[in-house]
């Protein structure tokens, strides 16, 4: 009889919600109506921490420690998986339309299957508000009919065995809460009345809601809608959490590792979820080996995400282009405002580069990420460092990306030094830049213009955009905007 893996790939906490929940349900079986009251207010708990893990990225990384060094919870999650896996292999169920990877991730690889750059189709996707809403709205239900489509295959499963009730409740209420909507992500089956079998009495929702009531703080992130669109969501693809036994529990029951799949050059989206599903188990499981009194501390804990050497460090061992890959998390955060964490992941990227050009390119980044964050001083630092590294790009690339380069570090002394200083740094990129090729000096010219903009020098803005206007062909992209500038300011001298 052949195995089925792909229950346990594409399904792996789907398949966790449905044990978990039946064990659950099994536990509040025959017991006294107080045991029961106290084990809903334990259960309450639970949900709230898989509905924080999947809103806080801050949280996500004290979770992550907690498991890390934890060896007895580790042993635990080895364990359950390769039960569910001795569940799941028997039942002859695949879906036709696995889920990969979410957000950026996927938009790059359906780039990368449509023959286009996959970098730019990100940076447009990231640019765009509308576009990521839509995104979000159909990737959610795509992800609703995928598991409604396995939950009725366990289904059927399920009603073909004997003595199986608790595990058809378990699945049926997992299937409910996806129907209206109550299944909130990565949740577990909701307490409700239509299964009695659960035990579930009004006086004990009573009883559980007044206890978080009571007792937990920071409600706003359990009862937050749309969190999809929060620009916070966005660091949660920056977060890398490989198990320390991840790799060999993959080779084990699918015959390779995400590793294997890089070093073989296959498509890595096979396992996504399957570890996305595990690290969210890990935490689940951790989160009930706690007490009740600290549970409650944990949830009412405040953890600012920063970014770590340990979330990025895995990635290391995938023998991936770390530099654009960065690159591509460093515009998602920064087109999502969080500047400061844009900088830091693009500082990661410079320490582990090696190749001088790629280098330029990082340094440029993190030193806008940090003009925009209103840090000038570190930007200045990493505008000087980008202009060094100039030396290293082609010649073509040199001479232009010198002048730009000589711009920025000139807008950053203006917020150190005053004006005096940029007027007269800009006036000599100005007079170097008439020694080169029109294309260059026009391109050149309107960075200045756009520099005086943002530094509040808008005489030298007019005079640049004049400059500009008379150098642009007219299929120049910034042609548009800058004609338009100018008429403000002619209605202004109006």
């Amino acid at each position: 009889m052949e195995l089925n893996t792909t229950i346990v790939r594409d399904f792996l906490w789907e398949s966790y919600s449905v044990y978990s929940d039946r064990e659950f349900l099994r536990s509040v079986q025959d017991i006294s109506h107080e045991e029961k009251r106290d084990r809903f207010i334990d259960h309450a708990l639970d949900n709230w921490l898989l509905v924080r893990y999947k809103r806080d990225p801050g949280f996500v990384l004290h979770v992550m420690g907690a498991v890390n060094g934890n060896a007895a919870v580790q042993q635990r999650i080895r364990e359950i998986v390769l039960l569910l896996f001795g569940e799941t292999a028997r039942i002859s169920y695949s879906d036709d339309e696995p889920l990969g990877p979410k957000g950026s991730t996927e938009i790059m690889q359906k780039a990368i299957r449509e023959g286009k750059n996959p970098f730019e189709e990100a940076a447009l996707y990231l640019k765009d508000p509308a576009e990521i809403d839509q995104y979000n709205k159909d990737r959610t239900e795509r992800e609703r009919e995928s598991k409604m489509r396995y939950l009725q295959g366990r289904l059927e499963d399920a009603e073909s065995r004997v003595d199986n009730d608790l595990e058809i409740i378990a699945i049926r209420r997992l299937m409910l809460d996806l129907k209206t909507g109550r299944y909130y992500g990565h949740q577990m089956g909701s307490d409700d009345p239509l299964f009695p079998a659960a035990g579930f009495t009004g006086d004990i929702l009573l009883a559980s809601q007044r206890y978080l009531f009571q007792n937990l703080k920071f409600r706003g992130r359990y009862f937050a809608t749309s969190d999809q669109a929060l620009p916070e969501m966005s660091l949660h693809e920056c977060i890398v959490w490989m198990l320390p036994f991840q790799h060999t529990l993959e080779k084990a029951i699918f015959g390779e590792s995400i590793i294997d799949l890089y070093a073989e050059h296959k498509d890595p989206a096979a396992l996504w979820k399957f570890e996305v599903d595990l690290t969210t188990i890990a935490g689940y499981e951790w989160f009930l080996t706690l007490s009740r009194e600290e549970k409650v501390a944990v949830l009412n804990g405040d953890y600012p995400f920063t970014i770590r050497e340990d979330m990025l460090s895995p990635l290391a061992n995938l023998g991936l282009d770390l530099s654009w890959y960065f690159l591509n998390k460093q515009n998602q955060l920064f087109y999502a405002t969080l500047y400061e964490h844009a900088a830091k992941i693009g500082e990661y990227a410079y320490s582990r580069e090696k190749i001088g050009d790629k280098k330029y390119f990082i340094a440029s980044a993190v030193a806008t990420c940090y003009r925009e964050f209103e840090d000038y001083k570190a930007a200045l630092k990493w505008y000087e460092i980008a202009l060094k590294l100039t030396k290293k790009l082609d010649l073509a690339n040199r001479i232009y990306k010198e002048l730009i380069e000589r711009k920025n570090c000139a807008e950053m002394r203006y917020y150190m030094s005053g004006s005096e200083v940029f007027r007269k740094e800009i006036a000599r990129i100005e007079m170097d830049a008439k020694q080169r090729p029109s294309e260059i000096r026009a391109s050149v010219i309107y960075n200045l213009a756009e520099a005086c903009r943002r530094t509040g020098h808008h005489d030298l803005e007019y005079t640049y955009l004049i400059e500009f206007t008379s150098l642009a062909d007219l299929d120049n992209p910034k042609l548009g905007p800058s004609l338009e500038r100018l008429e403000l300011f002619n209605i202004n001298l109006d």
